[in-house]
C-alpha cells in the first residue's frame, strides 16, 4: 500500500456513487479532469492579483456578516469564526472522482 501511494504516475481515488477505489495513470486523470470541468467556461483561472483580491473582497464580506449578526452568534461561534479569519483564507481546492459524468 505505501509503494502503491508514493507512486507518483498512478492516482488512487474514491469513484462515484462510493463504490470503492479507483487506479488510474496520474496524467490521463489530471486531463480528464481538464476537459471535462476547468476546460469550460465554468471556471476561470484567475491572475495573482485578481486572487488576492477576491480573498480580500471574501475577507471584508465575512467580517460584515459576522459582526452584523454577532447578537445572533453564541460567544463559542464567535470565537470560532473570528479565529479562522485571522488564519490563512484559501479558496475550496477542486478535485474529481471517477468516472467522470458521461454526456
Amino acid at each position: 500500500m505505501r509503494l502503491l501511494k508514493r507512486n507518483k504516475d498512478i492516482i488512487i481515488k474514491p469513484t462515484d456513487k462510493n463504490l470503492g477505489p479507483a487506479v488510474m495513470d496520474t496524467n490521463d486523470y489530471v486531463n480528464e479532469i481538464l476537459k471535462e470541468h476547468l476546460l469550460t467556461n465554468t471556471y476561470k483561472q484567475l491572475t495573482h492579483t485578481e486572487m488576492q483580491n477576491a480573498m480580500t473582497d471574501l475577507k471584508s464580506a465575512l467580517t460584515n456578516i459576522i459582526h452584523s449578526n454577532a447578537n445572533k452568534l453564541s460567544q463559542a461561534e464567535l470565537t470560532f469564526f473570528k479565529r479562522s479569519l485571522t488564519s490563512h483564507l484559501r479558496l475550496p481546492i477542486f478535485y474529481g472522482l471517477w468516472p467522470p459524468k458521461g454526456p
